[in-house]
């Protein structure tokens, strides 16, 4: 074992980063971890071990921290932009970076942050809350402006548990059917967009309209799997960041009518596949409801 031992801590995140340029690379998730620790310079030592803990946790065998940067949280904040967002990669961690909220030199549009940021401070350290036991969430969203430190720490973990919230409700359990051909490449990427679009709809307006929401999702999604007898993951790319996506116009919206006004008309001449009859036939069960709903 080699000790080497820095007195500057710029030095020392600069050493990590270029030691581990070389050999095998570092996950993404694991750059990320060294930046926003660093970032929590002014934090006690039992906050900075709670998020780690709760990080390693989700980064071992049967977590989620892997699956929520690179299948949802990394390829909305792109495609909602119209950028390509197939692979997360180590050059694309900036993605995740974002400002210091108490820096002096905060940018004006901060501003809404910043109040929520003390605010929630505030009233979790409220000593009511001795009282009432109550607690508050700061209010994530995913295409926000990602805020240094704890709270880069809190939004993973808020979406991991968003995601696992989704995957438990009936109203989405009835989409994630199993059929002949559903355990393709195609197909799963197909699942992750349905389910990365649906995310987006519930972290945008959460329960309103939830159901009709969930069908519109499935509907548009699935649009694409049986209308390709081949679905790459390029498809899916281009598909999910075009500019009449359903994704980009949840982005877009002020209320959920608009989203649920969005018509899904399926191409019947397209290629069919004998491995999607099952899938086949539910969605023209809810694509007519979804054309009749309006």
């Amino acid at each position: 074992m080699v000790v080497i031992r820095l007195s500057d801590l710029g030095e020392a995140f600069q050493f990590f980063d270029s030691q581990n340029a070389r050999g095998k690379a570092l996950e993404p998730h694991d750059l990320l971890k060294a930046f926003h620790l660093r970032e929590m310079k002014n934090d006690n030592e039992q906050e900075k071990l709670f998020v780690i803990e709760n990080w390693e946790s989700e980064a071992s065998t049967g977590g989620e921290l892997k699956s929520i940067f690179s299948d949802y949280l990394y390829r909305l904040r792109r495609w909602n932009k119209g950028k390509k967002g197939r692979y997360f990669t180590n050059k694309d961690i900036d993605v995740f970076k974002g400002l210091d909220i108490n820096s002096d030199e905060l940018p004006v549009f901060m501003q809404v942050a910043l109040r929520a940021h003390v605010f929630t401070n505030n009233y979790n350290q409220a000593p009511t809350r001795l009282v009432d036991k109550q607690s508050l969430n700061y209010p994530h969203q995913i295409n926000q402006v990602i805020l240094n430190g704890a709270r880069f720490f809190e939004y993973i973990s808020y979406y991991i548990e968003q995601k696992r919230l989704l995957l438990n409700n009936p109203e989405v359990k009835q989409y994630l059917v199993d059929y002949k051909g559903s355990g393709r490449s195609g197909d799963m990427y197909t699942r992750n967009l349905f389910l990365a679009v649906l995310l987006q709809y519930k972290d945008k307006f959460g329960d309103q309209n939830f159901e009709l929401a969930a069908r519109l999702c499935f509907v548009w999604a699935y649009k694409l799997r049986l209308e390709n007898a081949r679905v790459q993951f390029a498809s899916v790319d281009n598909y999910a960041r075009a500019s009449n996506s359903l994704i980009r116009l949840i982005e877009s919206a002020v209320t959920a009518k608009e989203v649920l006004r969005y018509v899904v008309i399926k191409d019947e001449e397209a290629v069919q596949s004998n491995k999607t009859k099952g899938l086949s036939k539910l969605h023209k069960i809810y694509l007519g409801k979804e054309l009749n709903n309006d």
